[in-house]
């Protein structure tokens, strides 16, 4: 991995000198890490600046968790405090001038960082983001495993009478025992709530013997992100047999994803097998997926017509989660793909 993060620090040094910059700040927190991730393999307890120039790197790090981050990152950690954040950056940053940044960086942070220019380099750093390193892949499948362990539970415990509610304690329960978290909040969509969206807060409705559901849901283990849909039907309908067609063009679709298949191409490939089986006119190709593992929704998240051309490349992870709308009901599945 020492390799990797020394060419992503290249990679950074060049946009030093592209933007003609004296230092380059990444900013990382709790609810999302993935810069620092990206750069060191480590993620933020609270929050925390990753920092390079064209000599050196490291961290500005919250004094009470320095020390544990010293153990984690093989990197200089200069220790702040939360309380007066603004004056300690001002401090840190006072002999630098042109100042790239990436990440959602707070302005509290940087309100009396007077007389400097701030470039924002977010975009060209997601970009990065999309190459994993096979160490990185095996921790992202890792996070997917629990996902998929998840859904087998989640078979066994539906049925009539049970709450969405319920439903969701059941899975979180789950998460706890495997020292994992929720990505996202889970998500449970009955028929009724399926006529206007597949995504919906789990409540005390109860489930009927004629309900179907669509479960999405997510984990983040040691950093990196899993992200899966799947649906559950309690009775056989022929919208569980346009489900079953749905799932299986998603496994004939992502199994022809390669390194060097543009989005475009991935698009075509859903719209003429969907057209085959009379489901086409219903694709929705506006979430169609996204890169995902330091974050959740990282770039790309598609489709727009704009991004057809773009090219795959190997050690990209991304979803795929096409959705049809079959007898007015919203029909979803989301399965993760490993482009190697």
């Amino acid at each position: 991995m020492k390799d990797n993060y020394k060419k992503r620090k290249e990679f950074l040094k060049t946009l030093i000198e592209v933007n003609s910059l004296d230092v380059i700040l990444l900013y990382s927190h709790n609810l999302d890490s993935r810069y620092s991730k990206w750069i060191a393999g480590v993620t933020a307890q609270s929050f925390h600046y990753y920092f390079i120039t064209r000599s050196k790197s490291g961290f500005f790090e919250i004094s009470y968790l320095a020390d544990e981050l010293r153990t984690l990152a093989d990197e200089e950690v200069i220790d702040i405090e939360d309380s007066d954040i603004e004056d300690q950056m001002s401090e840190l940053l006072k002999t630098y001038k042109n100042i790239g940044f990436v990440g959602e960086m707070p302005y509290l942070h940087i309100s009396k960082l007077k007389e400097k220019v701030f470039v924002n380099l977010t975009s060209e750093v997601d970009v990065q983001l999309l190459s994993k390193s096979d160490l990185e892949i095996s921790k992202i499948k890792e996070s997917e495993d629990i996902v998929n362990k998840t859904f087998e539970l989640i078979k066994s415990n539906i049925k009539p009478g049970i709450t969405t509610e319920y439903l969701a304690t059941v899975i979180e329960k789950f998460f706890l025992e495997r020292n994992v978290v929720n990505a996202f909040a889970v998500s449970i969509a009955t028929s009724q709530h399926l006529r206007q969206s597949t995504i919906a807060t789990p409540d005390k409705t109860k489930i009927s013997k004629e309900d179907f559901l669509c479960i999405d849901i997510g984990v983040k283990k040691n950093g990196y992100y899993s992200d899966r849909t799947m649906m559950f039907f309690l009775e056989d309908n022929d919208i569980k047999r346009a489900y079953q067609v749905l799932t299986r063009i998603n496994r004939e679709v992502t199994a022809i994803v390669k390194p060097g298949i543009t989005l475009g191409e991935i698009v075509d490939q859903y719209n003429q097998k969907l057209k085959n089986e009379d489901l086409n006119n219903e694709l929705d190709v506006s979430n169609l997926g996204h890169s995902i593992g330091f974050g959740l929704h990282e770039y790309p998240n598609f489709y727009k017509e704009k991004q057809k051309g773009l090219v795959l490349e190997k050690n990209t992870v991304i979803t795929l989660e096409p959705e049809v709308t079959f007898q007015g009901f919203k029909l979803r599945v989301e399965d993760m793909v490993y482009i190697a």
